[in-house]
């Protein structure tokens, strides 16, 4: 059995050893999430008039965003596989999960306060089972990886170097070039618990066999730009048209699954592994790396969608272009921050109430009920 390190760690500080750049990253792809909401739930992509200036200049944001789920699944494969098998811990899932609890029923009561209409009692309720309740599809998927983690990491071990780097180009070429248009894995645009796996494995090749290692920063700087500007253009000028059994659509290259969005992606993460910042700048990032998982919850809670986000942008959409970029931009960044914030306060109040040591003696024993069950099982 093994310890797993979640991609959204509460910890404090990074231990020795951690890469800030992949913490950068982390920040960064929560950005980009926040910026593919003011797009989407605040409703630019949805009134702009199409071919006009601002529809084309949204859908470039849209585009060049659309990899930031990718990235967080990526890097959950590139922090949380090890070559030494390490003690599965269920403890940071509970972190987690409390966290996600915490925000969501501390939210719908503040919203009681505010706008009372909007909210009952159900409201409440359901946020204390967000996985069965299905509200927040990345948690939900996530939960299912996480469990899963000790078999995927046994695997990936087990496989030398030359047999993973063959997986990761079935992966790609299977789950990503043939099923964007074929559609036959059910990996539901990549909204799945089967999308995040095959990235995690990805992300662990990636680090296990040092892929892209040689790959120069300019060449992948090059490379994000050019899948980007690829998804784009086909949205705005490709065709839709069915081939034998083999759909192409104009939405097709911006799709979690789309091998523009991966591949960008895939560039994101060998690009910021090999970036080296300074002892301030770690301190930084190390204090903000935290709340990009904050960021998501909190940006996606059912009230702050449908009270705050919705279609928040949507009277920029026949207007001026430098406006949409300034407002989506500013708004996400802010968000962020604001997310940040939150994390690090109810991180301190974890810590202030022993948070941590009770998930750590119900790790502990669920990890004793385990080794019994699994005895008499022999």
């Amino acid at each position: 059995m093994e310890r797993t390190s979640l991609p959204f760690s509460a910890d404090a500080a990074p231990p020795a050893g951690r890469n800030l750049g992949i913490d950068l990253l982390r920040i960064l792809a929560g950005f980009y999430i926040i910026v593919l909401h003011s797009l989407g739930q605040g409703g630019l992509l949805q009134t702009a008039a199409e071919g006009g200036s601002q529809y084309m200049f949204s859908w470039a944001m849209e585009a060049f965003a659309f990899c930031a789920v990718d990235i967080f699944a990526l890097i959950s494969g590139y922090v949380s596989y090890s070559d030494l098998p390490k003690k599965f811990k269920i403890s940071g899932y509970l972190m987690l999960w409390l966290r996600v609890v915490v925000y969501g029923v501390g939210i719908m009561l503040i919203g009681k306060l505010i706008l009372p209409q909007s909210v009952v009692r159900r409201d409440v309720f359901k946020m204390i089972f967000p996985v069965s309740n299905g509200l927040y599809w990345y948690f939900s998927a996530y939960t299912a990886l996480f469990f899963s983690l000790p078999f995927l990491n046994a695997g990936i071990r087990a496989c030398p170097e030359k047999t993973l780097r063959k997986i990761f180009i079935v992966i790609f070429v299977l789950f990503s070039v043939y099923d964007n248009t074929a559609r036959r894995f059910h990996l539901e645009n990549g909204y799945s618990f089967i999308w995040l796996a095959l990235l995690y494995i990805m992300g662990a090749a990636v680090k296990k066999c040092g892929l892209g290692k040689s790959l120069h920063p300019a060449v992948s700087v090059a490379g994000i730009v050019v899948l980007g500007a690829l998804g784009w253009l086909w949205k705005l000028f490709g065709l839709d048209f069915r081939f034998f059994n083999v759909s192409f659509s104009r939405a097709m290259f911006i799709s979690y699954t789309s091998p523009t969005v991966l591949g960008a992606a895939l560039l994101y993460l060998i690009l910021f592994s090999k970036i080296r910042v300074g002892h301030a700048a770690g301190k930084a990032i190390s204090f903000a790396a935290p709340g990009a998982f904050s960021a998501y919850i909190l940006n996606c809670h059912p009230f702050i969608w449908q009270n705050l986000m919705y279609m928040r942008f949507a009277d920029l959409a026949s207007g001026p272009l430098p406006p949409i970029f300034l407002s989506v931009s500013a708004f996400s960044f802010i968000f962020l921050a604001a997310s940040v914030t939150a994390d690090r306060i109810l991180t301190g109040l974890f810590a202030l109430l022993g948070v941590r040591r009770l998930a750590d003696r119900i790790s502990a024993g669920a990890a004793a009920a385990a080794e019994r069950l699994a005895g008499r099982l022999r």
